[in-house]
């Protein structure tokens, strides 16, 4: 009976660890409805620099908003044919930067993106997301560092 009980726990144990990895995370080809306001903050495809945290939000998008798994970010493009330009781009308007470079016209609209973008050495773009980190403590309380 004692050794049946063990089995059935381990069973139980393993099962919630391979089903809880089964998880759907969300991602830009997969959110969860309500997940983000479809509304975009702001109605620029882009912005050519983020001075502050008020600019960011008016183009970044948060999966898991509200909670400790919160995690503002947005896509960025360089243009490495037009002096190294860069966009930040509005990432509640546009899901993908393929997306953002077919809307602007930068490239091509049925161009090859994924081997101009990814994987050629001398690829037009170079592109990215960044996030913006909230200040971390160091420590517990009010008498940690700011690290």
């Amino acid at each position: 009976m004692k050794r049946n009980l063990i089995f059935l726990l381990i069973f139980l144990l393993a099962n919630s660890i391979v089903f809880g990895q089964m998880a759907r995370k969300p991602t830009a080809t997969r959110e969860p409805k309500g997940a983000m306001d479809k509304r975009p903050d702001s109605p620029k495809t882009s912005l050519p620099k983020i001075t502050s945290q008020k600019d960011f939000d008016k183009i970044g998008r948060t999966y898991h908003q509200n909670t400790p798994y919160a995690m503002p970010h947005t896509m960025f493009v360089v243009d490495r044919r037009n002096k190294n330009k860069i966009y930040y781009v509005n990432s509640q308007k546009f899901r993908f930067h393929k997306d953002f470079l077919y809307a602007t016209g930068l490239a091509p609209l049925g161009s090859d993106i994924y081997k101009t973008a990814y994987f050629n050495e001398d690829r037009r773009f170079i592109v990215g997301t960044i996030a913006w980190q909230k200040r971390l403590i160091n420590g517990l309380g009010n008498s940690g560092k700011v690290i």
